[in-house]
């Protein structure tokens, strides 16, 4: 609730307004690029935002948090990719903007 949705949120209005009206990229392909730039860039800072908030609500020390950030950002990303690039097919492929959030929240 405080990083996932709104991040999310502003990261589905900002790829769709990249690729619609800057890129001018909708045609059924144009799917491909969404799912890249989403795995590449938007995940992550996904996974370091919810590690950084997790170690902030325990009083983690700063120095502590930062390890578990650089220890685990790699593994979460190979794991991520065992489901998410599949996931986001359908996320930029079919549903429509609005329900794009609730979507990704029903198969987390």
């Amino acid at each position: 609730l405080i990083g996932h949705g709104p991040l999310s949120h502003v990261w589905y209005n900002f790829s769709e307004h990249v690729f619609n009206d800057i890129a001018h990229w909708t045609a059924w392909w144009s799917v491909f690029p969404k799912v890249a730039l989403d795995q590449g860039m938007a995940a992550p800072i996904w996974n370091n935002t919810y590690i950084l908030l997790i170690g902030l609500m325990k009083r983690d020390s700063l120095e502590t948090i930062f390890s578990d950030v650089k220890r685990t950002t790699i593994p979460l990303i190979i794991s991520g990719l065992k489901l998410w690039p599949f996931v986001h097919l359908i996320t930029y492929g079919l549903i429509p903007l609005e329900n794009r959030l609730l979507w990704v929240d029903m198969v987390e």
